[in-house]
């Protein structure tokens, strides 16, 4: 399946990457209004997106659910970790449905 595929996981790992680094960029704007980070924020969002733009080469379905899910679960460890954000009991269940997400999407299609 295309979940394996080095090309696409590498694609998908740096984008997310990109956009991580956006979002800590844009909660610095956010936080401090310097209008360097909203540029260095769009800038860095700009190339994450043109990453991304290639992983929907598999697949819109495919390729927009592995990359929010991996990017929710980025976003949530950067908040934890840089930000201090609590994770409640729903917090949790919306990362395992997001696990399960990935998991139900990379399957192989059967026929009816």
């Amino acid at each position: 399946m295309v979940w394996f595929d080095l090309d696409f996981v590498w694609r998908l790992a740096f984008s997310t990457s990109l956009f991580g680094i956006g979002g800590i960029c844009l909660k610095a704007y956010a936080d401090s209004q310097s209008v360097f980070y909203l540029v260095l924020s769009l800038l860095i969002y700009a190339v994450g997106t043109y990453f991304f733009a290639d992983i929907l080469r598999h697949g819109l379905g495919f390729g927009m659910v592995m990359a929010s899910m991996v990017d929710l679960a980025l976003m949530v460890l950067i908040g934890v970790l840089f930000f201090g954000e609590p994770l409640e009991p729903t917090h949790y269940a919306g990362l395992a449905f997001a696990a399960c997400a990935m998991v139900l999407f990379s399957l192989p299609a059967t026929s009816t």
